[in-house]
């Protein structure tokens, strides 16, 4: 056989390998855009609602910390108020370990320090002098989010009871054996020690940074592109965030009326 009568052959073999590559090469694409999809549907189902979660639970503590409503408010309104924030802060603690169980963030480092920071500001303490009724220690912080889960809800139908239906829960006594703030101890205490006080604007720094991360985060992913953040060593991570000096958008992101 002449070389020439090999050219056809060659020809039809590359033609195919050509075609498979091609083949290939799509079905790569295609994937890598369902799975971009895919984290933009996470990130709407369970990112976005833990997003405004932590937003407004900070808000609502700079509120409490620097402006001080209870000053303006009876003792009714005050307690109101305060029943308020903690359904916030049981909102956030529903949200957090969906996203950290069912999203990318659940394998970023940067993220579960930063989430580490919000836990250990309300867990601290350094004696009992310390516990005051703001201190919820992780399995209560865990309680808290998962009482305020709606029936029926999951990680693809995520949702939370109304206000109304959590008031309801707090009036029982189911909550008062674990620790958990009730109407009761809302009125005796008021919340606003100066333990408390300290205790809250810790945990408004730690949302604060960790808003800061989580929206830069979100901005770089839709962008296709990271900046590498300067990170933080776990090795340095104290329980006792009360040294931790206060994020310069503290007061920008306070005061949006929570």
């Amino acid at each position: 056989m002449s070389n020439t009568q090999w050219i056809p052959a060659i020809a039809a073999v590359v033609t195919g390998l050509v075609t498979a590559l091609a083949a290939v090469w799509t079905f790569s694409r295609q994937r890598a855009t369902e799975q971009r999809r895919e984290q933009e549907l996470q990130a709407t189902r369970l990112v976005t609602p833990f997003l405004f979660a932590a937003e407004d639970l900070q808000s609502r503590l700079y509120n409490i910390t620097q402006l001080e409503p209870q000053s303006i408010m009876s003792a009714d309104q005050w307690t109101s108020f305060t029943i308020e924030t903690l359904y916030l802060l049981a909102q956030y603690f529903y949200y957090e370990p969906l996203v950290l169980q069912y999203t990318t963030y659940g394998r970023d480092l940067r993220f579960m320090h930063e989430v580490q920071y919000v836990r250990a500001a309300f867990a601290a303490a350094h004696s009992m002098e310390d516990v005051d009724p703001w201190c919820l220690f992780r399995p209560r912080q865990k309680t808290l989010g998962r009482i305020i889960a709606a029936p029926n809800s999951s990680p693809e139908t995520p949702g939370t009871i109304s206000l109304t239906e959590f008031e309801e829960l707090l009036r029982g006594e189911r909550l008062t054996p674990i620790g958990i703030l009730s109407s009761g101890s809302l009125d005796i205490y008021g919340a606003t020690s100066p333990q408390s006080i300290q205790r809250l604007a810790n945990a408004q720094t730690a949302l604060v940074d960790l808003l800061e991360y989580l929206e830069h985060d979100l901005v770089a992913r839709q962008a296709s592109w990271y900046r590498p953040l300067k990170r933080r060593s776990l090795a340095n991570f104290s329980v006792f965030v009360g040294d931790r000096s206060p994020s310069r958008m503290r007061a920008i992101r306070g005061i949006d009326g929570s």
